[in-house]
Order: structure tokens, then sequence, then C-alpha cells
């Protein structure tokens, strides 16, 4: 029974142990106690995947890191665009102040030349004549109209400016969103090739090692084999040696 378990050194401790009586009990070769879970044959296998999973956690490191670069440059390009937006609507808060203020000077001098009108039409007739004199400057009127264009030309021109400086800043906020999930799905693609790596790594030294052990037990199973020939030749050697002395014994009586 021992000797189907395969036990090389059961001759040295002459014991049949649980183990000896487990093996025979599931059918398993003692050997099987030497391969931690791992087969030996499984070694170039595994070494080939561990390779494969370097390279690969090879490729997505350097990806991660040029897209932490593209995410680096996409998030200042879009501060750098928020900025200007920023400073497109500063532009045309002062159009549209310089506009309101002068709308509010226009109002002003209008009004002073009715409290004029008013103060000469006080006097009676003769302040009808005056107050038809009050009126305002043809030429003052005509820089107005100037003005007026110039300001309108510089509000429109403004505005244009903060649309085109709000849809970069869209545009750049969408370009940083977009790389931001591209580097996170780079992370965790060299997440996933770093754990196949030790599981790799891993089961390659699990196999390389069943392979050393098994050959320290195929070792001692030679062994064993040749120390039991060599014993059994030596016990079939002592039998025939005292077969032919009793022979010769039986042969003197005869």
């Amino acid at each position: 029974m021992i000797e189907k378990v395969g036990d090389p050194e059961f001759s040295t401790h002459k014991k049949v142990t649980f183990l000896h009586f487990a093996c025979l009990y599931f059918i398993k070769k003692w050997s099987h106690l030497f391969l931690n879970n791992a087969d030996p044959n499984e070694v170039e296998k595994f070494s080939q995947l561990r390779q494969e999973s370097e390279q690969n956690l090879g490729t997505w490191t350097a990806t991660l890191k040029a897209r932490i670069e593209a995410e680096k440059a996409c998030m200042d390009s879009s501060l750098k665009l928020n900025q200007e937006a920023e400073e497109a609507r500063l532009s045309l808060d002062m159009v549209n102040n310089q506009v309101s203020q002068h709308a509010k000077d226009d109002a002003k001098e209008k009004e002073a030349l009715e409290e004029e009108k008013k103060h000469k039409l006080a006097k009676g007739k003769a302040g009808i004549f005056e107050a038809q004199a009050v009126k305002a400057d043809p030429e003052k009127d005509k820089e107005k109209i100037k003005r007026d264009a110039k300001d309108k030309a510089e509000k429109k021109k403004a505005q244009q400016h903060l649309a085109a400086a709000e849809a970069k800043a869209e545009q750049g906020k969408q370009d940083a969103k977009v790389a931001k999930e591209q580097r996170m799905a780079a992370e965790v693609e060299v997440n996933k090739h770093t754990a196949e790596l030790k599981v790799h790594t891993d089961k390659q030294e699990a196999s390389e090692k069943a392979r050393n052990e098994l050959q320290v037990y195929n070792d001692l199973r030679s062994k064993y084999e040749q120390d039991n020939k060599a014993r059994h030749e030596k016990d079939s050697k002592d039998k025939e040696e005292k077969r032919q002395k009793l022979q010769a014994k039986t042969q003197k009586f005869v």
C-alpha cells in the first residue's frame, strides 16, 4: 500500500502517518504534497503571461504619464480661457458703463436747457423770445451723434468678443473634462495590469517552486528506488547463500 503512495522516505521512518492514509484514501501520490497547489508544468505559461503583463503595464504607465501631462495642459488652457472670458466681460461692462454715463450726461444737459427755458419764460412776454433762443449747440450735437455711433460699435465689438471668449472657455472646459476622463481610464488600466502582473508573478514563482520541489521529490524517489533495489538484491543474494548452505548440509546426511 505504501509503495502505491510513493513516499521515498518511508523506508527510513517506517511509520504509516495520517498523510499516508489520506493519500491512499483519496488516491493521491505522495508527490502531490510537494506541489503547493501549483502546477510545475505551468512555469512557461505564467512566465509568458507575466511578460505580457509587464509590457502592457509599461505601455499604460507611459500612456498615463502622457495623459496626466495632457490633463494639466488642458486645465492650464481652460484657466487661461476663463480669465480671458472674464476680461471680456469686464471690457463689456466698461463699455456699458461708458454708454450709461453718456446717457446720464445727455439727460443732465437736456434737463439744464429745460430749466434755463423755464427760467426765461418766468420773466413774462419778454422771456418768450429769450426762451426760444435757448437751444443745444449744433456742433455739440454732431459730436454726440459721432460719440453714440462709436459707443454702439464698441459695444457690439465687446459683445462679440465676449461671446467668442465664452465659447472658447466652454470648449476648454469640455477638453479638460475629456482629458480627466482619459487620465482616469488610464489609471484603471494601470491598476488592472499591475494586479495582473502580481497574479502572474505569484503563479510563476509558485510553479517554479513546485517544479523545484518536485525535482527534490523525484531525486528522493530515485534514490529510494535504487536503495530499495539494492536491498532486494542483497536480500535475494543472502537467501540464495543460505539456501546453498542448507543444501550443502543436507547432502552430508544423504
